[in-house]
């Protein structure tokens, strides 16, 4: 069953494991002292401690604390206590998106990226708990009636795995995000907002023009600009800017790329522009940055 999840269950300070087996998959496996998210990640501290950076960010994880990872975001792992018992589900983006577009609220969404972690009361964190090991335990019943040849009944097991699924993310959105934004339908500079997400997530790398993202929805750059502006409190300049920023780190950091072959994949013009660019936004050219990186300490 492809449904886009995986299940880790971080312990101590070994290696993050799937629940129910002993293996490390590939995309937890820390690279110079970090990794590059690939999907959105969704944690859950049950015991101990731990500290991790997630785009150049500093965060002490300790118990009842819930927090997101989003795609493209660099994270490292420092110092993890010997009692730490945390439980982590990897989301497929496409596997969220449609329970995202039925979210009335996108300031609310927005927010999450903005306080990606938050300290869980005692009912919301028995509740998601709840709904993490529900959602694992129906995976496990769908695929053994798979294995068994019941499809019908695998079939009803997918539906219900879908259910929690959204269920499970909109209480976490719900729990994450302030409690005072108004509730209202999901309007069309809304929806304006979670698609230029969803294109920038797949196309920043090579598009790094407002048009473009504006000519998606049929709308001028300048009145797309106020929307995203409005809806986020960010333009689309600084969140392709962003993306290209934390990108660019990762690649000059986290592999042996030169600086002009982390200049052509991330379709800059030439490598000298592309230095400038990097010194005005993240205060070092791309040689000082690759000189100086280093893991968590």
């Amino acid at each position: 069953m492809n449904d886009g999840l995986m299940f880790y269950h971080v312990h101590g300070c070994g290696n993050p494991s799937s629940l129910g087996e002993d293996w490390v998959a590939d995309d937890l496996t820390p690279s110079r002292g970090g990794f590059r998210a690939d999907a959105i990640g969704i944690y859950l501290c049950r015991r101990g401690l731990a500290r991790i950076v997630v785009d150049d960010v500093a965060y002490e994880v300790r118990p009842q604390q819930l927090g997101i990872v989003f795609p493209q975001s660099v994270v490292r792992v420092g110092f993890r206590s010997e009692d730490l018992d945390a439980i982590v589900v990897r989301v497929e983006t496409e596997a969220i998106q449609p329970v995202l577009n039925r979210v009335s609220d996108m300031q609310s969404v927005m927010r999450v990226r903005e306080s990606p972690m938050c300290t869980l009361n005692d009912e919301d964190f028995d509740i998601i708990q709840q709904y993490v090991q529900m959602l694992f335990r129906m995976r496990e019943m769908q695929q053994s009636c798979m294995g068994g040849g019941d499809m019908r009944k695998a079939q009803l097991y997918e539906q219900q795995c879908d259910r929690l699924r959204e269920a499970t993310a909109l209480h976490v959105i719900a729990v994450i995000s302030s409690n005072d934004v108004p509730k209202t339908g999901l309007c069309r500079r809304d929806e304006v907002v979670a698609r230029f997400m969803i294109n920038l997530h797949a196309h920043f790398r090579q598009r790094h023009d407002v048009g473009y993202y504006a000519a998606l929805e049929c709308l001028s750059p300048r009145y797309f600009s106020v929307i995203v502006k409005e809806r986020t409190s960010r333009t689309p300049s600084q969140w392709i800017a962003s993306f290209l920023a934390e990108e660019s780190k990762y690649l000059l950091s986290g592999t042996a790329w030169s600086v002009k072959q982390v200049a052509d994949e991330l379709n800059f013009p030439n490598q000298s522009y592309f230095g400038k660019w990097f010194k005005e936004r993240v205060g070092v050219s791309p040689v000082e940055w690759k000189r100086g990186s280093s893991p968590v300490p």
